[in-house]
Order: C-alpha cells, then structure tokens, then sequence
C-alpha cells in the first residue's frame, strides 16, 4: 500500500509530469493541430500516458500516417509525424469536383481544381497532376462517394491501385491517367498519348510484356492498345510508319496521334502473335 501510494505521489510531482510538447507541423497539419489532437496536456502525468491511444486519436486526421510518440528525461514529450501523401486526384462522376487519393487509398480532402469558362474538369485535373506529379483518375461511376479517412471500397479505384502497384515503376511512370468506368473495363493513356484498354487488374505482368514489345515495334505509330486478354492483343496503328514524335497528352512531346487514321481491322490472331484491331476485345 506504502508503495502504491508512494508512486501516486509521485506521477504527480513536476519531474514525472509533461512539462513541454514538441511537434513539427506537416505540409497538412500544423503543429498546434498535433498537439490538440493527441489531447495530452502540460501537466499529464508520463505515468498515464498511453502511446497507441495517442496515436489512435492522430491518426483520425486523414492527412496523418503514422505517430511516433516518446519523451526526454526533461519531461518533454516528442510527436513526430509522418504524413500521408497525395498519389492520385479522382475526378468525381459529377464533373465538378476531385478528390485527394493517397497511394493505400484512403481518401484525404477534396481539391480546389474547379472547371471554368474555359477549361473544363478534365482539363483542370490534367494540369493539376501535371504541375505536381500525381496520377489523374477520372470516368469514375457515380456510386463513388469520397470520406475523408475512409479507404475507398470501389472496385475500379482499386484496379487502378493494383495496377499501378502490378506495373513496373518505369512503366507506371509511363501513364498520364486513367479511365475507371468499371473494373472490367479500366484503361489507361500514356504521357505518349496512347490508350491501352487494360481490362480487369489480372495478368498485370503478362499485359506490361505486351505493350512494351508493341510500343518497341511500332515506335511513333499506335495510338490504341488493347491487352484485355494479353494472349490475344490487338492495336492500331496510323498508315505511315515515317512519323516523327508528337504531342502527347500534354500537347508538348510523346507519340504521334496523327489523324487518327487506320489499317483496315483483321481478325484476332493465334495466340502469342498481334494483329490490328477495330473494336473492343473482351476480358
């Protein structure tokens, strides 16, 4: 009982109590935010704190990944945290908003990118991924409803993420954006200006091997790829095989796109061989 009291006595006395809290504010949360929403105060007794509630609390923020929580012998007690980043921004189905993705999906805030007079959602979103090197996901089904903090359950957001993750990171760097109308039929164009109709997120693998030899064989003159099924991918290509480097998404480098002219379509080809392609493969 003497000793029970005895270490009552002194989680209370100045030397065992928090005396001073530091944190470093974050791109998104300033440190004043940090501080308040640990909810420890000067005074709390260091006997009481608890590390996992502390974090529990701050990582309610959605900006806020992850707390490391700890204290000096001075009593002062040290929030250090690590931030989650943006990865994508999600045009919403409306066309007039987006939203902040980070890279394990959770949601984080909407954007202040704004459709005007004269530049339109997709337009905006664009260039704003663009000037900060985010992925643009756009076409999205109206049922996508973003919460801050919340990771997203959609299924085309998630078959972006997979594949984004399934790519090699020298061909992800490759894709300007995405069109998720539906899991089954995301597709992605290239910075080149390219459209790849990629499919459901499945033989991530074996659909990279494909594009990759199609965009080496035909250098400046695919403007569509479709690897649904990668066994049996199909393409088209302008008429001339001399062209010179275009555009590209951004309007300023990448493959030509020409005038969208065309070979005539043949049929599917055996597996393991490439043949041109007028429509949509299934997959």
């Amino acid at each position: 009982m003497v000793l029970v009291i005895g270490a009552l006595v002194l989680s209370f006395t100045p030397i065992l109590q928090v005396r001073a809290i530091e944190a470093a504010s974050t791109a998104h949360v300033p440190s004043s935010d940090i501080i308040r929403l640990s909810g420890v105060g000067v005074g709390t007794p260091l006997i009481t704190l608890d590390q996992e509630a502390i974090r529990a609390k701050l990582t309610q923020n959605p900006w806020v990944l992850s707390v490391d929580v700890g204290w000096g012998l001075d009593g002062t007690l040290h929030l250090n945290v690590t931030e989650r980043a943006p990865y994508a921004l999600v045009v919403m189905g409306s066309q007039d908003l987006a939203w902040y993705l980070a890279e394990d999906g959770v949601w984080l805030e909407p954007s202040d990118v704004r459709p005007t007079g004269e530049v339109d959602m997709f337009t905006a979103a664009l260039e704003k991924c663009r000037a900060d090197a985010l992925l643009l996901i756009a076409d999205v089904p109206q049922t996508v409803n973003p919460k801050a903090g919340a990771k997203t359950t959609d299924p085309s957001i998630e078959g972006v993420l997979a594949y984004q993750e399934g790519f090699s990171p020298e061909f992800a760097q490759q894709v300007a954006y995405y069109r998720a109308e539906s899991e089954s039929s995301l597709a992605c164009v290239l910075v080149s200006g390219v459209e790849i109709s990629l499919g459901a997120p499945r033989d991530i693998d074996s659909k990279e091997v494909v594009i990759d030899a199609l965009l080496a064989e035909f250098p400046n003159q695919l403007t569509y790829i479709n690897v649904r099924v990668p066994s049996h991918p199909t393409y088209r290509k302008l008429d001339s095989e001399n062209v010179a480097p275009g555009t590209g998404v951004y309007g300023d480098g990448g493959e030509e796109t020409g005038d969208g002219s065309t070979r005539e379509g043949e049929e599917l080809p055996p597996e393991g061989e490439y043949g041109e392609d007028e429509g949509e493969a299934q997959g």
